[in-house]
């Protein structure tokens, strides 16, 4: 019984060492908007580690910088913007699409052009001539907006654009720096909530649906040799998505946790369409818009970039 028992231990000892073994390392990429909520939920509720990830989440302040630090190995897995993915692609770095983070609908009220109180802003005509802060020069807020300019026939060369840190795009109005803004959600409610802007458009109507507003990147060196993690990643997500739908209000105090938002602007956040999956031919749509806007120099293998 004695030997039985002591066998038992070893071969315990000896799965809980290969699962020990097993866990794979990860440091993710985020920035400072509620659409990750599915990551932070899947890491506070074990998700990730259920499958055998060890994933560490690092705030970033700019998702531009995101796929030169997944090149380098600061990051094995970051969320950027379907934007920043083609634009890094096509100046040649090796990344692929692993999971998804948001889609757009036309519903969608989570971002929205600001103005600054007084600023005769009104319609899409009259950002001619404005300056304007986005959360990065040629991200996703940057070049949907030139994509609202453009179905409205105004011609966003007219428009001075500048980069605002998000954090910093209610304070960038009160200080006249800037006409408008183009702010995500939790922050557009913050600003509209203290009086320091006005919503003019909630744009999202004017793009197609299903364009992918942010996913999850890594190296293709990286997704070669971890394969099975990068779908257990996805899978994680999924839950994550899952479990946000049917706890809302649980999911806004983690995405607070996270954000370091205070309660009154976390119970007015509204989530955005969260999709851990996407496509090839929700790529493609981006594509096209980002040719319009002279943005790419070559043609995207859409079949390689994004894993399945």
């Amino acid at each position: 019984m004695k030997l039985l028992t002591r066998v038992l231990v070893c071969m315990f000892g000896l799965v809980h060492a290969a699962a020990f073994a097993q866990s794979v390392p990860m440091t993710v990429g985020y920035t400072g908007i509620s659409e990750f909520a599915p990551l932070f939920v899947a890491k506070d509720h074990g998700f990730f580690a259920q499958r055998g990830l060890d994933v560490e989440l690092k705030r970033m302040t700019l998702t531009s910088t995101i796929p030169a630090a997944l090149v380098s190995g600061s990051l094995q897995v970051g969320g950027t913007t379907g934007v920043n993915v083609l634009q890094a692609v096509d100046s040649g770095l090796n990344l692929k699409v692993i999971a998804g983070v948001t889609v757009t609908m036309h519903t969608d009220r989570n971002f929205a052009a600001v103005r600054r109180p007084g600023v005769p802003i009104r319609s899409a005509a009259d950002f001619v001539g404005k300056k304007v802060g986005v959360p990065g020069l040629g991200a996703f807020l940057h070049v949907a907006f030139r994509k609202y300019l453009i179905v409205h026939g105004v011609d966003y060369r007219k428009v001075t654009f500048v980069e605002v840190q998000i954090p910093q795009m209610r304070d960038a109005l009160r200080s006249s720096l800037v006409d408008s803004v183009i702010a995500p959600d939790p922050f557009l409610t913050r600003i509209v909530q203290s009086g320091s802007g006005e919503v003019v458009s909630y744009f999202a109507e004017d793009l197609p649906d299903s364009l992918p507003s942010s996913s999850y990147v890594a190296s293709t060196q990286w997704v070669e040799a971890h394969q099975q993690s990068a779908r257990a990643f996805r899978e994680a997500l999924t839950q994550g998505v899952a479990w946000v739908a049917a706890h809302p209000e649980e999911a806004r105090h983690i995405v607070g946790k996270y954000l370091s938002m205070p309660p009154e602007v976390l119970a007015t956040i509204r989530f955005a369409t969260l999709d851990a999956t996407q496509s090839q031919a929700q790529y493609a749509m981006w594509v096209s818009i980002m040719r319009e806007q002279d943005m790419l120099r070559n043609t995207p293998d859409l079949h390689r970039l994004i894993f399945n």
